[in-house]
Parts: C-alpha cells; sequence; structure tokens
C-alpha cells in the first residue's frame, strides 16, 4: 500500500497482480512524507524499501499497515475517514482464473521457508507441478493445492495466522479490494498503458514499470492448463464481484478472446 499526501492519492495493493511494481514506480514519485509498505526479498535489494509504515509501541516495533491493505480495513482502521476523501483511491484487477495460477506458484516459492508448513508436515513436493506431469496430473496437485486447509498469513494485524484453504484465504482477500471507494482501477493484462493513463491523471511523469517475482512462475503453461472443471468454476463461484465488474472469462489457450 502507497499514500501520498503530496499527489493526494491511495493505492491499495492486491495480491499477485504486480501491485509491487506499481508501487515502486509510484514511489518513486512521492518523497519523505509518503507511507509505503514497502516490498520482499528481490524487491528490497532494488530499493522498494518500508517508508514510514514502522512505529514503536510499549518498547515494541509494529507495521502501521500490511502491504494488502484493502480499503474496507484502512478505513477501519484509522481515526478519521473524513480526511482522506478528497485522495484519489486506485487498485489493481487481474483475471482470476490467472491470478490465481500465480499465486500458487508464489506460495510454492514461499512453502519450504514457512516454519508453520513445516510443523504441519507438510512437503511442497505434494503439490509441485512438474515439466513431465500430464495435464492431468498438474490438474490434480493445483487442485489440491488450492483445497488443503493449512495456516495463513493474516492480514488483519490483530490476528497472527488464519487457517482456511489457500483459495479461500486468495479470494476473499482480493475480493475485497473491488470497493465502490476506488476511482481508478488499473488492468493487469493492460498494465503499463494504464499505468501511463494513471501518471497522466495524477500529472506524474510516466515510466517503464519495473519486473519483479519473476523467479517463482517455473513452467509457462497458459493459466487453462491447470484447471480442471470443477476448479475452474470453483473460481468462478469465489470472484464474482471482480468476474461481474470487469467481465473476465476462463479462456482456453488458442481460443480467440
Amino acid at each position: 500500500m502507497l499514500i501520498s499526501p503530496n499527489h493526494k492519492f491511495i493505492f491499495f495493493k492486491p495480491m499477485k497482480c504486480a501491485g509491487s511494481s506499481v508501487e515502486y514506480a509510484l514511489a518513486q514519485h512521492c518523497g519523505e512524507t509518503a507511507l509505503c509498505t514497502g516490498g520482499e526479498g528481490e524487491e528490497i535489494k532494488a530499493g522498494f524499501v518500508h517508508i514510514n509504515n514502522l512505529f514503536s509501541e510499549e518498547g515494541e516495533e509494529k507495521w502501521r499497515f500490511h502491504a494488502h491493505t484493502w480499503p474496507g480495513l484502512f478505513f477501519e482502521r484509522i481515526l478519521s475517514p473524513e480526511d482522506w476523501k478528497d485522495y484519489q483511491k486506485i487498485t489493481i484487477v487481474r483475471n482470476p482464473w490467472d491470478a490465481a495460477v500465480s499465486f500458487y506458484w508464489w506460495a510454492i516459492y514461499k512453502m519450504p521457508r514457512d516454519p508453520f508448513v513445516k510443523m504441519m508436515n507438510i512437503s511442497p513436493d505434494v503439490f509441485l507441478i512438474q515439466e513431465e506431469d500430464s495435464s492431468l496430473v498438474a490438474q490434480r496437485k493445483f487442485e489440491t493445492f488450492l483445497n488443503i486447509v493449512c495456516p495463513l498469513d493474516s492480514i488483519r494485524p490483530e490476528v497472527l495466522k488464519v487457517k482456511c484453504t489457500p483459495l479461500d484465504y486468495f479470494a476473499e482477500t482480493n475480493e475485497l479490494f473491488i470497493d465502490k471507494c476506488v476511482d481508478y482501477y488499473l488492468r493487469f493484462e493492460n498494465l503499463q498503458s494504464d499505468y501511463n493513463e494513471l501518471c497522466h491523471k495524477l500529472n506524474l511523469e510516466k515510466s517503464t514499470l519495473p519486473k519483479f517475482k519473476t523467479i517463482q512462475r517455473k513452467l509457462g503453461h497458459h493459466y487453462s492448463y491447470y484447471y480442471s472443471n470443477t476448479c475452474r468454476d470453483a473460481i468462478e463461484m469465489r470472484f464474482p464481484h471482480t468476474i461481474q465488474k470487469f467481465k473476465y472469462r476462463f479462456i482456453k489457450e488458442g481460443t480467440a478472446t
């Protein structure tokens, strides 16, 4: 998440929509008064660090906002919502069938480093789709991953972990970014051109968006490769707001849009 008092906007970053690339690019224009939740790993090495998001309470350092704070949670946590009425609210959307595959690869990459997963004795190999796997095997592994109940990082600050399926966690989080307060949605599918238009609206100099988190996705298959009919329908059921508002459809590889 990024708040810019100088340019009067708030950028809300959903999961797996290239939000870090947009947040980093926008942050270059915002100066020292901004609040930026920053990145992790390779993003920090590239200079994408938090700004004004850390505070001390009773000798303990805490984050003001989670990187994936959605609009409703932001306004729930601040003292004076009316102070932000004249700020432009910005976020990103992505085809949820495609985004869920991106979430899968990100989670597989993170799993070996998660102590809670280790405590549950879950091996990423159970879910890891290999290059030699048939489409049916890949679909089974993907569906197993989406539906296993496991501990996942909570976005709400008062809760450390939530126990649910990855599909429920991802869908429930990203659906909350479809909010009536949002003034401008960038589409992942047209990200650079939409970002250029956003810069024009905000009177910012446009730039080429950087690319982060490109090493996690090990296979180059079209997203439709991963989906059984059951799994395809599950995504449709759990992303009603995103699909209805932006007319997203499940499209098989090689099919005309």
